[in-house]
């Protein structure tokens, strides 16, 4: 009997050090999926159609906004992003209004989008398009923000297969 209890405890043990060991790494910077806000600050306009831009022509800073040590969970169902850190305000951008971001795995450009300063319906601020964008919660102590999307003409950048890969292979995937 004491065999029987013995081994699921050994194995609940190894289980939980393999994932504190997974939360302990620290990649270093242009690794993982990381957020980088533009060298050049671009805006979001109302007029504009962001659908035709080429990522490769967006240059983006050498510091990301949000590094892979910072997150530890990404909810691909609702597009939540927890964090480490305990402010999710912490994403910082310059002071223009609705600053755009890049996601990247491995320092790749994946998608774009501009950050949300206001907690406000979407259709309030932007118009019904291809366009991603950073929600950050009311609760200025909460370690979550969202990635949310607007634009049912095209697919969903924020499932990007490299994205979803690289999460599910270091455990960060909810």
């Amino acid at each position: 009997m004491k065999n029987k209890l013995v081994i699921p405890l050994l194995i609940s043990l190894a289980v939980i050090s393999c994932k504190k060991e997974i939360e302990e790494i620290n990649y270093p910077i242009g690794d993982g999926f990381e957020i980088y806000s533009t060298k050049t600050p671009y805006s979001y306009y109302d007029s504009a159609d962001y659908s035709m831009i080429d990522l490769d022509t967006i240059l983006i800073s050498d510091t990301p906004i949000l590094r892979y040590n910072d997150l530890k969970k990404y909810d691909t169902t609702n597009h939540i992003l927890s964090l480490r850190i305990s402010d999710a305000c912490f994403i910082s951008f310059d002071t223009i209004p609705r600053q755009m971001f890049v996601v990247t795995i491995n320092k790749e450009p994946i998608y774009f989008g501009f950050k949300r300063y206001v907690k406000a319906p979407p259709y309030v601020i932007a118009p019904p398009i291809n366009w991603v964008y950073i929600d950050i919660p009311l609760d200025q102590s909460s370690n979550d923000i969202i990635i949310s999307f607007i634009g049912e003409e095209y697919s969903d950048p924020r499932l990007d297969k490299r994205i979803v890969d690289r999460l599910i292979v270091d455990g960060k995937i909810e």
